[in-house]
């Protein structure tokens, strides 16, 4: 049978798509939200995900984690705080969407660390919050990409001094096949290549965002940013320890992609 691989269903993941292709891997595609791909990884709907970073460190012991593929950035449109009467107006309570529990969990902490502001995060299903609600909007930047919001990218930047490390490709533990992982460390070099060449396909800001913020690098930056969210995983989830991924071991590649011995990616 072939490959079923989860991508989340955000237009700046079409680079990845489009990565996947050029590789050749013929796989089937299956384009959902990123916390539907996390649990349809778990449950065994697809083989391989791309999957949120704080879902895969909270839940660790159920992930092989990808070495070389990061979806990381210093901006992203995708994750906005509204704020309707300015940062003057931040209370206690902040609507969020229901399945956006990174967003959440990141917002939560800049507004602590940044703003001295601890907020309840309070789940909006159907119903969209009032106006003029303190609230967290995900998905694609359209009329919402304003002037009274935040960028959610920018303020961790702001706050750890690397890109925030969106998403992270796995597998279901102990189930990793070392052939599909070396295509994927593959399909990060070509996401990274032909990334400028398709912003222009983009319409701002999501075009600028993909020329400009966007990476699919494991390098140094993302990995001091994986650990440094690690450790606010643990200080504010309540974990026993910053909690670590379980990295996949490939001879002959490093978590970056480059060349190295068989030693455990990290």
């Amino acid at each position: 049978m072939p490959l079923t691989v989860g991508l989340w269903d955000l237009s700046f993941v079409d680079v990845v798509a489009a990565a996947l292709e050029r590789i050749g891997l013929g796989a089937k595609i299956v384009r959902e939200k990123p916390e539907s791909c996390a649990r349809m990884l778990v449950q065994g709907e697809v083989d391989v995900a791309l999957v949120p970073t704080v879902s895969a460190l909270l839940n660790a012991d159920h992930f092989d984690v990808f070495p070389a593929f990061a979806v990381a950035s210093w901006n992203y449109p995708y994750a906005r705080l509204v704020l309707p009467r300015g940062l003057e107006s931040l209370s206690s309570e902040l609507a969020v969407p229901a399945d956006a529990s990174q967003e959440a969990f990141v917002a939560g902490v800049v507004l602590q660390e940044h703003y001295g502001t601890r907020v309840i995060s309070v789940p909006v299903h159907e119903s969209l919050p009032a106006a003029d609600v303190n609230r967290l909007e995900v998905g694609e930047p359209g009329k919402s990409f304003r002037v009274n919001s935040i960028d959610l990218g920018r303020e961790w930047f702001e706050l750890s001094n690397y890109p925030m490390v969106w998403g992270l490709f796995a597998s279901r533990r102990d189930n990793a096949d070392p052939a599909v992982v070396r295509r994927f460390v593959d399909a990060a070099a070509v996401a990274e290549n032909i990334r400028t060449e398709m912003a222009g396909g983009f319409c701002e800001p999501v075009a600028g965002f993909v020329a400009d913020d966007l990476r699919f690098r494991m390098d140094d930056l993302a990995t001091a940013s994986l650990t440094e969210l690690a450790e606010y995983v643990f200080y504010y989830a309540g974990t026993d320890e910053p909690p670590a991924l379980s990295f996949v071991s490939v001879a002959g590649a490093s978590a970056d992609g480059s060349e190295d011995d068989e030693t455990p990616l990290v």
